[in-house]
Order: C-alpha cells, then structure tokens, then sequence
C-alpha cells in the first residue's frame, strides 16, 4: 500500500505540473485496481488469525477500504495535495515506516491518512475561527461545502447494528431477509450480534466489544467521528438495561450528528429499502459553536 500511494502521488504531482485538470482514466484506473488488491490482500491475510497484531491489522486494512474515496482524493483531485505541509513537500520525500518483518502481514502507510485527518481540522477550525472574527456567524456556501465533504456518504455505507438481547433473532431475521443487500456494505456490530449475524448469515462483520462493556459506546465514537452512515439499532422498550445511560448516549449521538436510525423493523424496512441506499448522499453535517 505504501509504494501504491508513493506512486499515485508522484502521477498525481506530474500531471500537476504539467497544469493538467485531472489524472487520465487509465491511470486512475489502475491506481484503484491495485488500492483494492491491497486492501483485499490485508483483509485475506489478517482475516482468521488469533493474534492482536492481525486483528489490528484486518481493522485498518477494513478502514483503508470504506475511506478509499478519503485516503486517494489528491489522485481524484488534483487540487487537494498529499500532505498538509507544502514547504515540507518541495524537500522532503514521502514518509514511510514499514512494520519490521513479523510485527504484521499487512504492511500500509498510514501517513496518507493521519496526514489529511490532521490538514481537515485545521483547515475546519480556521475556516470557521475566520467566519466568527468577521462576524458573520454564517459560513458562505462555498466554504460549507469544502466543510462538509467529510461528512459525504459513499455508495457503500458503513452500517452499524445493534440489538438486545430480545430483540437479537428480530434483527437477525432482518438481515437475513435483507442479505443480499447488507453483503455489499460495510457492517458493524456490538460483540454478540456481529457474531451472530457473521455465523449464521456469513456476513463480513467488524464486531466490536459486547454492549453492556463498551460496544454502545465504540459506536458511539465511531458515529462522531463519522464512520457510520446509518445505525439499525433494535433496542427493548420492555426491559431494564445495566447500560441504559450508553443506549441514551448513542441514540443522543446520531441526532447530534445527523445519522440516520431504525429502531424496529418497520422503520429499518423503510430505511433499507429507501434509493438513497444505493447511491451517493451529501448528508448535511450540523455546525456547534466551537469552545
């Protein structure tokens, strides 16, 4: 992965130069054929394997591939550059550190990504630091857009699901009905369901910790930091929870942030069955006032 994005860097930086708009359709072409190998390369050589190190190395390897459009933007668009430092980019080469042979199966470059997390905040909170000492208190459309293109949902949504335990067979009778769509996602779940829905259903799922020990809450990080486009969570009106404040704090969180949830079958129906499933959606992302 890591001689991968060098390359596409270097192409991306000639056609710069040579003042061109974009990189030509081969090119990318070919960039994203060996970006989903590699990915599907770390993912088989990680997938089964007991070790933390492999278990590490399938989540990042599985994050690679749901934030390819994020992670290859500067080869999509020529206008966004590699890293955030320009002075650092006219004299030094691209930074690299391979694992030691033995640490990992996978061996990736998380630079890339650290790199334009890292240059997204900062270019958000100046943009909106500028907008507040102006006085305006609203953003213009044109930076709000340049705000928002992190918070853009991809074809393949990253879906979380959630159930208790009454209502675990419901959701699994769900996403058994609903397979073949759910198989061309990026699933998430708390621990015991993701291990229902992978064994039962043979679903590729990154099961998280159990609910009640710091799952609702892993979702609840993921769904702020938005690695969730849609949450099915299945939660029992009739029954006491031990964390009940958890369930509270992520039903909280997708409002705060604008996601989408079902919390029974009917509402899931809908959501599942909506066309906006099945393309690209610019979800408004909501402004706070910044501490």
């Amino acid at each position: 992965m890591a001689d991968l994005l060098i390359d596409a860097n270097a192409k991306a930086t000639a056609a710069r130069a040579a003042g061109q708009a974009r990189l030509p359709g081969d090119q990318l072409a070919e960039i994203r054929a060996w970006y989903h190998g590699a990915v599907a390369e770390g993912i088989t050589d990680n997938q089964h394997k007991p070790s933390k190190l492999a278990r590490d190395g399938l989540r990042l390897a599985r994050r690679f591939r749901d934030h390819q459009d994020m992670i290859v933007r500067f080869a999509t668009d020529l206008t966004v550059g590699f890293t955030s430092n320009q002075a650092e980019r006219d004299v030094r080469p691209v930074k690299v550190q391979p694992r030691p042979r033995g640490q990992a199966d996978f061996r990736i470059c998380r630079s890339a990504l650290y790199a334009r997390k890292s240059s997204t905040i900062t270019r958000d909170r100046n943009a909106r630091l500028t907008a507040r000492k102006d006085g305006s208190g609203r953003l213009n459309s044109e930076t709000e857009l340049a705000l928002n293109w992190g918070r853009t949902v991809t074809k393949r949504k990253k879906i979380a699901l959630i159930a208790h335990d009454n209502k675990k067979p419901d959701l699994v009778d769900w996403a058994r009905y609903n397979h073949g769509l759910l198989s061309s996602h990026a699933l998430i779940a708390t621990g015991t369901t993701g291990r229902m829905l992978a064994e039962e259903l043979d679903l590729d799922v990154d099961c998280l910790l159990s609910g009640p020990i710091g799952g609702d809450q892993q979702i609840g990080s993921r769904l702020a930091e938005g690695g969730v486009d849609l949450l099915i969570f299945f939660w029992d009106p009739l029954e006491p929870q031990p964390h009940d404040p958890d369930v509270k704090a992520l039903l909280r969180l997708a409002v705060v942030w604008n996601v989408p949830v079902a919390c029974n079958r009917s509402s899931a129906d809908f959501l599942i069955s909506s066309p906006l499933l099945t393309g690209g959606y610019d979800r408004i992302q909501p402004e706070y006032a910044i501490a």
